[in-house]
Formats: C-alpha cells, structure tokens, sequence
C-alpha cells in the first residue's frame, strides 16, 4: 500500500494551503524574503509533488527590497472560484511589534502557471488572509485581527467581510466572529462548509513548540462559533519526543475521491532541538467524527507516514519547465530580489553573478540558495572569479538571515592577489575565522558539508586536491529557535557575490552539485 512521508515538502515550506481542482491537488507556500514568491507544487496522488512555479516572480509584481528579516510575503490562501484561482498572502515590510506594517494582497490566474495578476492591496486587519467562496455565489475575506493598543489581547481573534469578486475588493467592513479557544495566538483563519455547517479553521499557540490547529462551527456564517470541545485538529504540544514538532496552521480540501485530508505545518528538530529545515508542509487524512473533522489515523499527533488516498499513482517524469536558461533553476531561491540580467544569468550549465550589497543589507544582494532539507548534505562547485579588491567577494554560504551566516569567499588580498576568506555572522556581529592565501589565477573549487555534527568546509585549486579550512561550526545558529527569536524561514546553502562598489566583475559558478543524504526509506 502507497504512503505519504511527512514532511512531504521538505525543507523551509511553512503555512501551506491545500486547494484541489478536479483530480489536481496543488500546495502554496510562504517564501518571506525569497523570491520567487509564494511556492506552488503540484500533486495528482498526494504522495509525488513537483514545483510548479510560483505566484509572484518579477519585482513589480512584488518588492521585496528592504522587508526585514523573515518578513516579506506570509501565510498564502489557494482556492478556485469561477475559472480561476484565488491566491492571498500578507507582506509584511516591517515586524515592530504590535504595530506592524503590512498589506493584504489578493491575485488571481486562470492556471497555477498563470499569468498570476499584478496583486491588488486591501485594507490591512491582520496576517494570514483567505477567501471562502460559499455554496451561494458569494465569496467572503477572512483573516486574524491585529489589535496594537496596550493592555490589548494583541492577536485578537478573526474577522469577516463580504468580498466582491467582480471589483477585487471588500464589500463591507469586517466583524469579530471568533476569539479562539483560549490557547491564544489566534492566526491562520480558513473557512470550510460541510453538510450545513461552517467550519472555522485556525491555527492558535504561536507557530512553535505549542501550536496547534482548532477547529470551530456555526450553522451561520457569522457565527456564533463552537470550538470542538474535544481539543486541537492537530497538535505536538506536551509530546517533546516526537519527531513531527510544531503541528498547527492547517488546511482542509477535499479530493476527487471523496476523501478529506488535512496539510499543515511541522518541523523537524535536532538531537539538540535545532530545526534548521524551518517549518515544513506534512498531510494527514481526515475522517468526520460527530460532525467534526479528526484526524483520521487518530490522537492528534501527525505521524511521519500516512496511508495514501485511493487515488491512482501519479510519479511525474521529464524536465520541470523552469529549468531552463536564463530562468531561475527549479528549486533555487533568489534573496529579497528577482534575477535580472544585470546581475543574474543561467545558461543551464553555469550561473553568473555580478556582485551588489554586502551581507548584511537588506536590499539589493546577488544570493541564489537552495533550502537545505536533509543532513547531512554536501555542497561543491567551481568559481572563476578575478577580484581586485576586498571590497569584492564571491564563493559559497550557508545561512539563515542577516544576522545568522557562515561564507567561504574568494576576494581581493589587497596587494593585486586573491585570497580566501571564511566569514561569519553571529547575531550580527561580523567575523574572519579563517584566512588563506589563494592562486593569483586560476578557477577555485568550494565545498561545505552541512551536517549535524556541524559545517566544515574545504577548497581545492582548480583540480587539485581539496584542503580543509576553519575546522568545525555549529549547525545551532541556522535553526528557527536560535537565541529565542521569531525566525519563520530555515537554512539555505548557495552562492553569493558582493561588491559594495559594484563594479561590473562576474563571478561564475559551474559543475554545481549538491548531494544530500536519502531519508526516504
């Protein structure tokens, strides 16, 4: 009998939404500071997933110059309604707590290959907008309530409005319906109806160690709402030694089989309690239980397999459409920017990239990274790079933001020469562990090893024999919980130039590989 493998999207994934359209299941994701914006996989058996592009790819589409640290676009909704598929999300431009600045953005396509519309904004209430298109032609906007005043419950509850398809736009001024069940933290609001009920679904506790999913109903739209008095939906809270941790921020859709079936976010954490791989998407089926939605493999934990739906395998075969020249490769990410010819080019053998903002800008960086997803995993390449400056560097990093990076780059010595330069960044404080002298001339060879055991690095002259360099660094600093901060994205292992003074020099790396350890079994 076929399984499901959880997470079945692995590796920095969070918030996902589940929509099906006939025999197609498709998953978006929130992508924060990376573009492309808002990941959208495609399944017809829910057990084989492949991208299938993503909602926004171009800067007028999207800025996400200057967002901060895991901020940028959040929490996305997927539905299909008259022809056409209905994606929200948030972009968040600032996280000063509780008065943040964001936008609800709403676009629409006729495939989830687009053309995805330029997005429109709306009046801003709260993170993690949906739509909900009821059984009677009307569609209504949701999301959490952010209430700033102090002595406030500042994550207040969900509010409600009636949206106008024709126009984009809200139809009306939204209503509180629904505060949570107490655990606090309400977020995540998505509405279902089922056999004359509406179904509230939220995601409550914070998105970490005590999250969860809730489930609410009311015969009215309106409300008032019922939690289910038997607990979460959804949930690892109290249970520290299973391997799916962080449970919470679900969605519901049913397939063409008739079966119901539940994605949600999860994580995978470390001996240590790291999770590096972020915050990740995991399905489970759902049975009706007394008129409420349960898992159906029981308890409320989510289990790292899951019978598949009786469905028909679906393995996908052949090239993804996006890897090709000149596109971003599938599965690679690029930083707060979208590729441009003039610092960005793939002729499907070799990347190039000419160097813009240092490493601790939140603007303009030429950083091209994939997530990491297993452990350990092995990153290699070739780099023909000719600085002439310090202020000139290019090679191969590993990191989680701004603050959290570790880098082996190749730079100007200063004298007319190159070097190697290990860097690192540790809650923002800027470091050189390691420095060595580097061929004046010459293509370089980079690895990393990222494993639990921690990052090690190593470097070769051309093809010459590969010497370690700056010993081992702990993998602690590239996971969500590090020093106790709100992080919501993971790590990332790729390549990066920088030039401060942007000179027209190209770094370009060729004979990439990443190799990552198999946990399929």
């Amino acid at each position: 009998m076929a399984t499901i493998r959880n997470p079945v999207l692995r590796g920095f994934h969070p918030d996902p939404a589940l929509c099906t359209v006939g025999d197609d299941c498709y998953l978006a994701t929130s992508t924060c500071e990376w573009f492309p914006g808002i990941a959208l996989h495609h399944s017809r058996d829910l057990v084989h997933w492949r991208p299938c592009g993503s909602a926004f790819s171009a800067r007028f589409q999207v800025d996400l110059r200057g967002v901060p640290d895991s901020g940028g676009l959040w929490a996305p909704d997927l539905s299909w309604c008259e022809g056409r598929f209905w994606l929200t999300t948030a972009l968040v431009r600032t996280r000063h707590w509780p008065m943040m600045d964001a936008v609800c953005l709403v676009s629409t396509a006729p495939t989830i290959a687009g053309p995805w519309s330029e997005p429109v904004p709306l009046a801003w209430w709260g993170w993690d907008p949906a739509l909900f298109h009821d059984e009677d032609g009307r569609s209504w906007f949701l999301s959490m309530l952010l209430d700033p005043r102090p002595g406030r419950d500042h994550m207040a509850g969900v509010v409600l409005a009636p949206f106008d398809r024709a126009r984009c736009a809200l139809a009306g001024e939204p209503q509180l319906i629904y505060r949570g069940s107490g655990a606090g933290a309400v977020e995540g609001p998505r509405l279902y109806r089922h056999q004359g009920w509406y179904y509230l679904v939220v995601a409550e506790g914070g998105t970490k160690w005590q999250h969860r999913a809730t489930v609410a109903r009311s015969r009215r739209i309106e409300g008032p709402y019922e939690t289910d008095p038997a607990g979460p939906l959804v949930t690892s809270r109290g249970h520290p030694a299973h391997p799916l941790q962080k449970a919470g921020h679900a969605s519901l859709a049913r397939l063409s089989d008739g079966s119901w079936w539940l994605a949600c976010l999860c994580a995978r954490p470390l001996a240590d309690g790291s999770c590096v791989f972020g915050r990740e998407t995991a399905l489970a089926p759902i049975a009706w239980v007394e008129g409420w939605p349960r898992l159906a493999t029981g308890g409320v934990l989510l289990p790292p397999r899951v019978p598949a739906p009786n469905l028909p395998p679906a393995p996908w075969h052949g090239p993804l459409d996006d890897a090709l020249p000149g596109i971003l490769p599938a599965g690679f990410l690029s930083l707060r920017d979208a590729p441009d010819p003039q610092w960005y080019a793939w002729d499907g053998a070799v990347l190039a990239l000419r160097g813009r903002d240092p490493p601790t800008s939140c603007h303009e960086q030429s950083v091209i990274a994939r997530r990491l997803s297993e452990l350990p995993t092995r990153c290699s390449l070739r780099l023909d790079y000719q600085p002439t400056s310090p202020d000139e560097m290019a090679g191969l990093l590993v990191r989680y933001d701004s603050n959290e990076q570790l880098a082996l780059l190749v730079s100007g010595d200063g004298a007319g020469g190159r070097c190697l330069r290990l860097t690192r960044l540790d809650a923002g404080q800027w470091s050189e562990p390691e420095f060595a002298p580097a061929p004046a001339a010459g293509p370089l060879r980079l690895a990393v090893e990222v494993a639990a055991e921690g990052i090690s690095w190593s470097w070769a002259a051309g093809d010459g024999p590969w010497q370690a360099i700056g010993g081992r660094f702990p993998l602690a600093p590239y996971g969500d919980d590090y020093r106790e901060q709100w992080r919501f994205t993971g790590a990332v292992i790729g390549c990066a130039a920088y030039d401060r003074h942007r000179r027209q020099r190209w770094a370009r790396f060729g004979e990439l590989r990443w190799e990552e350890a198999d946990q399929g079994a």
